[in-house]
């Protein structure tokens, strides 16, 4: 470029490399790269704001709104009380699949279980433990009442009152039933269903009453 002052040839286009006269303006901005960089900054600035936005599922860990209640991959609830009853839903499941159910008793075994527990309403009675403790009892309410006479019968009846109660409870806990079912006795019908509790099998998990 030709300089206005000395008429050199000058490769600086902003002053002349003989005079230093100003011989023209600087060259224009890029915009190109400052289009880039703005938006570097933008994506930057994006990036920083969709962190303060958005959180981890903690269930698949893929990013989801900071709000969300329910994750949009895996469709897990991130509601507390949900939550909560999701833990305990699992670990019921797991205390279920994990249950060993005892074998059946015989005889002798049956008798000493519910003679040994004879005040426990807790827990639960298989069926062999519940109606082999029925045969004890009317074998020998009946063998007292021929044998020995009314008095002896009756301090026998008195005496094994208390454990029959105690493990027709836990037999009816064996099915997931309250104890107090009992008194469905007294309208007369129930005893059909009591009787259908105590004949059929227990539950082969562990319920709420282990």
């Amino acid at each position: 470029m030709k300089c206005p002052s000395c008429g050199a040839s000058s490769n600086n286009l902003v002053n002349c490399d003989y005079c230093g006269a100003s011989i023209g303006t600087s060259p224009p901005p890029n915009k190109q790269n400052d289009s880039s960089e703005a938006t570097e900054r933008l994506n930057k600035l994006e990036r920083k704001f969709e962190k303060l936005t958005t959180k981890e599922c903690p269930y698949c860990s893929e990013e989801i709104q900071a709000d969300a209640i329910k994750c949009k991959h895996c469709k897990s609830s991130l509601n507390e009380k949900e939550q909560r009853q999701n833990i305990q839903e699992q670990q019921q499941t797991v205390a279920k699949e994990t249950y060993v159910r005892q074998p059946p008793l015989g005889f002798s075994a049956a008798v000493s279980t519910c003679l040994g527990k004879y005040f426990t309403f807790s827990g639960r009675a298989r069926g062999s433990e519940f109606w082999y403790f029925y045969l004890f009892c009317l074998i020998l309410e009946i063998g007292s009442q021929a044998l020995f006479g009314e008095e002896v019968y009756m301090i026998i009846v008195l005496a094994l009152l208390f454990p029959t109660w105690t493990v027709l409870v836990r037999r009816l806990h064996d099915s997931n039933k309250s104890g107090w079912r009992l008194l469905w006795a007294i309208t007369g019908i129930g005893v059909l269903f009591i009787l259908y509790w105590l004949i059929i099998k227990g539950d082969e998990g562990k319920n709420s009453y282990g």
